[in-house]
């Protein structure tokens, strides 16, 4: 895949690292406690609240497993930090994104 990407004089996009963990109600009713690591681009909660019940789903679902709800119970900004338009590029094309994917997280036209 081959991509002309041009960034004219983009500015810095300021990343977020948290630690979460979620609480699982399964259902039979017993609880399972999943932690992550994610990065957001902003300080978007509601982003992260997202991303961590969908890494939980997907987590439940290769273990073929059924749960009732998903909880967020914790939650901790870890760090953040500058990157450019061009490195956040790099970063989630070698990351195998598709397309349209970088396109969408970027907010850049191809």
């Amino acid at each position: 895949m081959h991509f002309k990407v041009f960034f004219y004089g983009g500015k810095d996009m300021k990343i977020f690292k948290w630690s979460v963990e979620t609480i699982v109600c399964k259902n039979d009713y017993s609880l399972e406690s999943f932690s992550f690591v994610i990065e957001t681009i902003g300080d978007s909660k509601q982003e992260l609240f997202q991303i961590a019940k969908y890494k939980t789903q997907e987590f439940l679902k290769q273990k073929k497993q059924t749960f009732r709800r998903i909880n967020i119970c914790w939650l901790k900004l870890k760090k953040s930090y500058q990157v450019s338009n061009y490195q956040r590029f790099i970063r989630l094309y070698e990351s195998k994104r598709p397309r349209k994917a970088i396109m969408n997280i970027l907010q850049i036209p191809f």
